[in-house]
């Protein structure tokens, strides 16, 4: 008898869900044997090659947004980002220097100008950021100290010199 597609799928996906059979899986993945096999297997340019593009389909980006929205997946990567070995680690591997010459690169690139200014542009414009800059700005301390700015930044030569040309 030979097996259509389907069927033999359909079978395979029977045979794999089997407790017997995830158990034997999962013991056979935590042999050192297999973790120094996947490691070398994961390090290919040919691997990488195929993640690149699987990643970038479509339905794995839908996947995976939807699972990175829910509440239980925001807090547990919250509870993990907050812990001090977390952070300690994020903040070594910031102040590499080839790291910052990477960010530095990256950019400097009119792309990323252009698409960080993009951004900007449409953040300020949302209603409730002119809210809340409006709100930081009427406070009586902020007042003063903008009003005292002024003052100073009225009272420069250049400032006086430039007001006389024109």
């Amino acid at each position: 008898m030979v097996q259509t597609d389907e069927e033999r799928k359909a079978y395979q996906n029977e045979y794999q869900s089997r407790p017997e059979v995830k158990a034997k899986r999962k013991a056979r993945q935590s042999t050192p044997e297999y973790k120094a096999y996947q490691k070398e297997y994961q390090s290919t340019p040919e691997y990488k090659a195929y993640q690149k593009e699987y990643q970038s389909t479509p339905e794995v980006k839908a996947k995976r947004k939807a699972r990175e929205s829910r509440p239980e997946f925001k807090a547990k990567r919250k509870a993990r980002e907050s812990r001090p070995e977390v952070k300690a680690k994020r903040k070594e591997y910031h102040s590499r220097p080839e790291v910052k010459a990477k960010a530095k690169a990256r950019q400097s690139t009119p792309e990323y100008k252009a698409r960080d200014k993009a951004y900007h542009k449409e953040y300020q414009s949302r209603p409730e950021v002119k809210a809340k800059a409006k709100e930081i700005r009427d406070r009586p301390e902020n007042k003063a100290r903008d009003k005292a700015y002024r003052k100073e930044y009225n009272s420069r030569p250049e400032v006086k010199a430039k007001r006389k040309d024109a």
